[in-house]
């Protein structure tokens, strides 16, 4: 633990100076930093994996004419289990970290971080000569200092290609995701074929002229139907996100700076106290629980929980409705709709240890939060197929699912202001968009 909690500490510290100075040689060591991290941590579940089963057919026959090594065998399958359930917290960790690198490449743009997101992908560290080209690549862009490259499989919210591309001074652009294929066999003195399937956009003619002689496509004959598939995906992508980019500027986001300081406290005390929750806003709450050895979380959440109740902020004193970082780190979705840990503005201990599930924290608060607020501030308010109504008067907006879902997970992980989102949306309702084109309550097209 005292291992993860080092490389996370590192890996958030590099990821905020990557944050202030986006520079390609800073983001190439960060990637440098994570790659083997990674690769040993995949390397040891899928070995893992492989001897569970092996040991399985080996063990089976055995413990039925031996009874007395059942409770042995049980006690020993406990402790794997717990030693798989420490490396995948790791891998989601180093994940982590990924995603605060995603975000700042594409501005923290929640659009065009959802488009480039795919549910279905599996993300896994190639360990053969595919994993050498996408380094290889990956390297050559980024030792031109005019493009930022990042490896798609160190995050969980890209899902679009191998390498995300980006302008090092378009920031929140629209990316050019790349699907490098490479072929031949690790031995000294052979070499290897690698060709990149992109969409044809103008970024992509800008990087061909960098690579050389290096092949780059949009379609070949060659392709088998998983590839063919493929490359379909990251064209239709592609177009999504710069159709996103054209349709609107971005979105100014309703983060408190003290609401921040609110995180950063709770998250301290908790760390000294063992538990800790504040109340920044009517009808809300941030609590932490410490999860260490020795610690009793559930205890600590369930006390929580009964204060809470009691204050009046949830309902119920035996359930607490909350989103948690257990939850942002086990559920890749959500790595698309709040900020990750990576960015958040809090200390870099605290950060760490969130990070590695050392603290766990949370926003508690009722589903009725919204319809609430609404109604102090005079806008009436209605739910309809995840989305929103509001109105005043014979005023009316409706507000879509993804940004309903959008703004609860922002509560929660981006510090949003539960009453400036309702502030800004009854000035949406009453005067329409804002001139300058930002817009937090708006419906993606």
């Amino acid at each position: 633990m005292e291992y993860s909690n080092e490389v996370a500490r590192v890996g958030s510290g590099a990821v905020a100076q990557f944050k202030l100075t986006p520079l390609p040689a800073i983001l190439e060591r960060i990637q440098d930093y994570l790659r083997p991290e990674l690769t040993q941590v995949e390397y040891l579940l899928s070995r893992n994996r492989r001897r569970r089963a092996h040991r399985r057919s080996r063990v089976r026959p055995r413990l039925e004419k031996m009874l007395a090594l059942r409770q042995i065998i049980g006690e020993h399958n406990q402790y794997l289990i717990i030693r798989d359930a420490i490396l995948n917290a790791r891998r989601n960790m180093l994940r982590q970290l990924g995603d605060g690198l995603a975000w700042i490449l594409l501005g923290g743009d929640t659009r065009l971080i959802q488009a480039a997101f795919d549910p279905t992908q599996t993300h896994f560290i190639p360990p053969d000569i595919g994993g050498l080209g996408q380094v290889a690549i990956r390297l050559k862009i980024n030792e031109t200092n005019q493009f930022l490259a990042l490896e798609c499989d160190l995050t969980r919210c890209l899902g679009c290609g191998d390498l995300c591309v980006q302008r090092i001074n378009e920031l929140g652009a629209a990316p050019l995701p790349l699907e490098i294929k490479t072929s031949g066999k690790m031995l000294i003195g052979t070499t290897a074929r690698t060709e990149i399937f992109a969409p044809s956009l103008p970024l992509l003619e800008e990087i061909g002229s960098l690579l050389g002689p290096t092949t780059l496509d949009t379609e070949n004959e060659d392709l088998d139907k998983r590839e063919r598939r493929q490359v379909q995906d990251i064209v239709q992508r592609a177009r999504l996100m710069r159709d996103l980019q054209y349709r609107a500027v971005g979105r100014a986001t309703p983060i408190s700076a003290r609401h921040w300081d609110c995180v950063d406290a709770v998250l301290d005390r908790a760390l000294q106290q063992g538990s800790a929750f504040d109340i920044p806003e009517s009808k809300f709450a941030y609590f932490a629980v410490r999860n260490s050895l020795g610690d009793d979380a559930n205890a600590a959440m369930k006390q929580i929980a009964k204060r809470l109740s009691g204050l009046g902020i949830i309902a119920e004193p035996d359930s607490l409705p909350a989103l948690t970082s257990l939850e942002l780190a086990n559920r890749p979705g959500l790595s698309t709709y709040g900020l990750p840990v990576a960015l958040w503005d809090i200390g870099p201990v605290a950060k760490a240890k969130v990070l590695t599930g050392g603290l766990i924290f949370g926003a508690a608060f009722e589903r009725s939060i919204w319809g609430c607020l609404m109604e102090e501030a005079g806008v009436t308010w209605r739910e309809e197929d995840g989305g929103w109504i509001l109105g005043t008067g014979a005023n009316t907006h409706n507000v879509g699912r993804r940004e309903v879902l959008e703004l609860t997970v922002g509560i929660a992980f981006s510090a949003l202001s539960p009453r400036e989102v309702v502030d800004i949306a009854k000035s949406r309702v009453n005067h329409g968009p804002p001139e300058n084109g930002h817009d937090p309550i708006q419906t993606t097209p």
